[in-house]
């Protein structure tokens, strides 16, 4: 989980910070929406480490719980009847902090079907698995080997589905960012066409339609890139798919921030052409 938390602190601190003087003539509010977004992703953060600890605590303690009945010489049908009520117990914990997760790091930014659509695969995998630890009788011939198989579902289901929604919920955190990028390129292009519909007439704007042009060109796909982002985190029915989301919304990211850079320097260029 190191390594995953380290994608996760990486994606949630990346920025792309405007960097230069803004001439006046055509500053726009970025920090307003950033220091909103950051509260968002703030939150989403706090929420991804408090959960990740909630789930090694639940996972410690039951490895504690366990390990001391190995210890135990036989294995009597009490003590059988134990580990499975420490088993839906740690069963019901984990699926109280998916929810918990899932409520604290939700956003308008990706359409609710969408966003929720694993995690209630997730949800109906702890279900599924709860109800057959439930159902099962500790009057069983082989408890050992019965009890031994439902610990190997919940090792599986923290190695993929734990990983999973952690993925998921950091890619949440990163569709807003991007939505925040597209917004911003879109802000400084029309204050570019707004900085032409201001010149005299006569002036020679050739210079500056082929700024903008090149800028919409780099839009365009920054936008079709996104479109493709959205499109896979629909299509999320695992944890590796959840893997490749974060993955891909964390390159997007780093992709984006010399595009929008490059606009923004883009339009200071527009702004002094326009002035000469």
């Amino acid at each position: 989980m190191k390594n995953t938390m380290k994608k996760i602190g990486a994606l949630l601190i990346l920025s792309i910070f405007m960097v230069g003087m803004v001439p006046s003539a055509f500053a726009f509010e970025a920090n307003k929406w950033d220091a909103q977004a950051h509260a968002k992703w703030q939150t989403a953060s706090n929420q991804i480490t408090a959960s990740r600890n909630n789930f090694k605590q639940v996972s410690s303690e039951l490895s504690k719980f366990l390990s001391d009945v190995r210890k135990r010489n036989t294995l009597t049908l009490d003590d059988a009847e134990e580990v499975k009520s420490e088993l839906i117990s740690a069963l019901d914990k984990l699926s109280k902090e998916l929810t918990t997760l899932d409520s604290k790091t939700k956003s308008t930014c990706l359409s609710e079907e969408s966003s929720s659509t694993y995690l209630k695969e997730v949800q109906s995998n702890i279900a599924k698995l709860r109800s057959d630890i439930d159902a099962w009788e500790a009057t069983s011939t082989s408890p050992r080997k019965d009890l031994n198989g439902f610990l190997s579902r919940m090792r599986n289901f923290y190695k993929e589905d734990f990983s999973g929604v952690f993925y998921q919920a950091v890619s949440r955190a990163g569709a807003c960012k991007a939505q925040w990028v597209l917004g911003q390129v879109d802000k400084m292009i029309n204050k570019a066409h707004e900085l032409q519909d201001k010149v005299a007439p006569g002036v020679d704007l050739t210079a500056s339609n082929a700024l903008i042009a090149d800028m919409e060109a780099k839009q365009a796909t920054l936008e079709s890139d996104y479109d493709s982002l959205v499109a896979q985190w629909g299509n999320v029915k695992n944890y590796k798919d959840a893997a490749d989301s974060m993955k891909n919304v964390n390159n997007y990211i780093k992709n984006a921030a010399p595009i929008a850079r490059s606009i923004y320097s883009q339009v200071k260029t527009t702004y002094i052409e326009l002035k000469k």
